[in-house]
């Protein structure tokens, strides 16, 4: 290996200065070895770490030889493990999907601790052939044909530190051959023969397979990524532009995108909206599969009955009115848990009295007289409230929001606001507003339940008779 242009490699592509900690991930095997080897003997300050999948039981052994090998050079090192098998059959993933979760979780958490400048890892060319051919066969886009990168920030692991792959232009002969060189012993870890790992099958049996029709299939697997890469640069300042026009919300959990808007980009653009929407919502999801993208883009264009369909791995999708939304399920609260008003029309209540809002909510109606002792008890509890009798005109009606709709607050005297300012000023996420129940006495609303009573039918010292409001939720169906 030409140190002094894999020096210009570590500075000029991957942003490395020297004098600032890197933690390096070593898993004691050629590529590793030799990254750890070359960065140290340019000089930087390194952080050794090995992390044991206890997947072998000679990992210990390689453990072992990590830190006699980071000891020779006087360097810092850490050693982090996990049984990957059980977090596998615990969270439903592949042993390989595990893996990679568990070791970047703790090579980032290594970083952020000591502070590091970067992570890096020992991916090499091979890797990045392997890579776009497992991103081809899951029928992954432009984001995953151009392959890896120099440089990249990983958000499901941290948002600052960069992970960095120097070696992403060598080949795996040309880490062995300089471990050969340098009198370096790798470890050899018998699972990457095991053919019934995916990327192994690529490795032993694909690749192969290729080379009898194109003896360089690697170098142009290489050279296309490459130029995807440019690509794809070129394409990510038009998807920035169209993306920021597109959105009208993102929160975690959901994502809102003007429909119309979506619906008129070219069908490519649409694709890379929907797994921008998918990878932004879950940044850990990989290699969502190109049937995915068009049920989505289909659904677009033709919503179902539902008006909701679901992707993949509890992100599902669906159209309100003008908006599309992205949903993660495991993120968003149960619409149940959602105070909400199920029927359209609106519904009368009476005092004293009750009302069903839906299968889980009720709202309850009755007199107070005074004193009104627990009236600052109430204030602590957004879902009951007091109300001036002699203010309001029964029956009371419940209902939900509209077009052009205003209320106003309690402590905000004549200053009647439009609901949609007074949802986004209390923080209501847009997936509650259209079926929050609001209640009104001659069309003018008189209590957010929730939130606040309106100023006008609060109580005052000439209050004599109050209605005591409250929502609660009760299981109707049991």
């Amino acid at each position: 290996m030409d140190l002094t242009h894999f020096d210009r490699v570590l500075k000029e592509e991957c942003g490395l200065d020297p004098a600032k900690l890197l933690v390096v991930g070593v898993s004691g095997g050629p590529d590793s070895l030799c990254l750890m080897d070359s960065l140290f003997r340019l000089g930087y300050r390194l952080l050794v770490v090995h992390f044991d999948h206890r997947l072998r039981p000679e990992s210990v052994v390689d453990a072992q030889m990590v830190l006699q090998e980071a000891e020779k050079r006087s360097l810092p090192f850490i050693l982090g493990s996990m049984d990957v098998a059980e977090l596998a059959g615990r969270e439903k993933l592949s042993i390989e999907e595990a893996a990679r979760i568990a070791r970047y979780r703790f090579l980032f958490q290594a970083a952020s601790e000591h502070q590091a400048q970067a992570v890096a890892v020992g991916h090499t060319a091979d890797d990045q052939v392997e890579t776009v051919l497992m991103h081809f066969l899951r029928g992954s886009g432009l984001s995953g044909l151009k392959g890896m990168t120099w440089t990249v920030i990983l958000p499901l692991w941290n948002n600052s530190i960069p992970l960095v792959r120097p070696l992403l232009s060598c080949w795996r002969e040309d880490t062995e051959r300089y471990c050969r060189e340098r009198n370096l012993r790798p470890v050899i870890d018998a699972t990457n023969a095991d053919v019934s790992y995916f990327r192994n099958r690529l490795r032993h049996e694909l690749i192969p397979y290729l080379q009898q029709y194109n003896p360089q299939v690697k170098e142009v697997i290489q050279r296309n990524a490459l130029a995807l890469a440019g690509d794809y640069e070129v394409l990510e300042e038009l998807k920035k532009r169209v993306w920021s026009e597109c959105l009208v919300e993102q929160e975690k959990g959901h994502i809102i995108l003007r429909l119309a808007l979506v619906r008129r980009q070219p069908t490519g653009l649409q694709r890379w909206i929907v797994r921008q929407a998918i990878g932004t919502l879950r940044p850990g999801l990989r290699d969502i599969d190109f049937d995915t993208v068009l049920r989505a883009v289909e659904f677009i264009h033709n919503p179902a009955r539902s008006k909701s369909i679901d992707l993949a791995q509890h992100i599902s999708i669906f159209c309100d009115g003008t908006e599309l939304w992205f949903l993660d399920q495991r993120v968003l609260l149960r619409r149940s848990d959602w105070l909400r008003l199920d029927q359209q029309e609106p519904l009368e209540l009476l005092v004293p009295g009750r009302v069903t809002l839906s299968a889980e909510w009720v709202i309850e109606a009755e007199y107070y007289r005074e004193p009104f002792d627990y009236l600052a008890a109430l204030r602590s509890d957004p879902y009951q409230a007091l109300v001036d009798a002699g203010s309001i005109s029964l029956p009371l009606i419940v209902h939900k929001t509209y077009p052009g709709a205003r209320f106003e607050p309690l402590g905000m005297p004549g200053k009647r606001m439009k609901m949609s300012d007074f949802w986004v000023n209390v923080g209501l996420s847009r997936m509650a507003r259209a079926d929050w129940p609001l209640v009104s006495s001659l069309g003018v609303i008189i209590w957010v339940p929730g939130y606040r009573p309106a100023h006008a039918v609060r109580i005052t010292d000439e209050t004599k008779l109050a209605i005591h409001l409250r929502v609660r939720k009760e299981k109707l169906n049991e």
